[in-house]
């Protein structure tokens, strides 16, 4: 498995669901030596009202995926899980059907703490479908990903969040052909230009920490720098980064990440 693992979270059949992925499992394996899909469903004995498992449930969940995982070893691999309503699904790759060892595994580790269990067949038409289809974050969630690690950081800094702010958005823009298009959108939904001989010097907060930093980009013409004042909560900047990918859906472009001033 990779070292590239994160989290986001999305609605199944309106109901809410924590997604854990490895989201470059696919770069760093054969995927064609991993074709046989399989889920493992655990029943979550005392869910949150949001379908999650907490506190010591969470971390005994955890703690026996990761027994059966070490014990799969290189038979196959891990690729992420989902969790809602109640229902905590683990999906694996393997080199060989294996719905047995699985079934197996998850009798010797389920049982003993009184879990409901099943395994389960998954039916691919294409390799991999399941991973790039159904589980891998869809273009909007990609974005909530790296919004919440950002908020994530101002909130850590001791930002409350609760006052409007400048939030710079960069785009890339590879067909320099739509660029006017763009920005006369952009400039539609109150966005404001950034010229290019102004040198962008922000306290950036990344999931790294905050850092100043001066951004090269300026004089690239294909990155775009624009601004609006907004709230950066997280469900303000998923709205906002929602509304931008809306916006560049018929262009050869795509967002660049955003920055701002944490504020106390």
């Amino acid at each position: 498995m990779s070292d590239h693992w994160d989290i986001y979270f999305c609605y199944y059949e309106d109901k809410f669901a924590s997604v854990v992925l490895d989201m470059d499992i696919w770069r760093e394996i054969d995927k064609n030596n991993y074709s046989h899909p399989l889920f493992l469903r655990t029943i979550v004995k005392s869910p949150a009202e949001n379908g999650l498992p907490i506190n010591d449930e969470a971390e005994l969940l955890n703690d026996i995926e990761d027994l059966i995982i070490a014990e799969i070893k290189d038979l196959g691999y891990n690729i992420g899980r989902i969790t809602c309503d109640g229902n905590r699904d683990v999906f694996f790759y393997f080199k060989e059907p294996s719905l047995e060892l699985l079934l197996t595994l998850a009798k010797k580790h389920y049982s003993q703490h009184d879990y409901e269990f099943k395994v389960t067949t998954v039916k691919e038409d294409s390799p991999w479908e399941f991973y790039f289809e159904y589980i891998y974050p869809n273009k909007y969630q990609v974005q909530h990903i790296g919004n919440r690690k950002v908020v994530d950081s101002l909130r850590e800094s001791g930002d409350p969040l609760e006052k409007p702010r400048r939030i710079d958005h960069w785009i890339n823009i590879n067909n320099l052909k739509d660029k006017k298009s763009i920005i006369k959108k952009l400039i539609n939904l109150g966005f404001i230009i950034e010229p290019k001989d102004k040198p962008s010097l922000l306290k950036k907060v990344t999931n790294l920490g905050l850092k100043m930093v001066s951004k090269n980009k300026n004089n690239d013409e294909k990155y775009l720098q624009f601004y609006r004042t907004d709230l950066s909560d997280f469900h303000s900047i998923n709205d906002i980064t929602d509304l931008l990918v809306n916006l560049l859906e018929d262009y050869d472009a795509e967002l660049d990440g955003w920055e701002t001033l944490a504020l106390k």
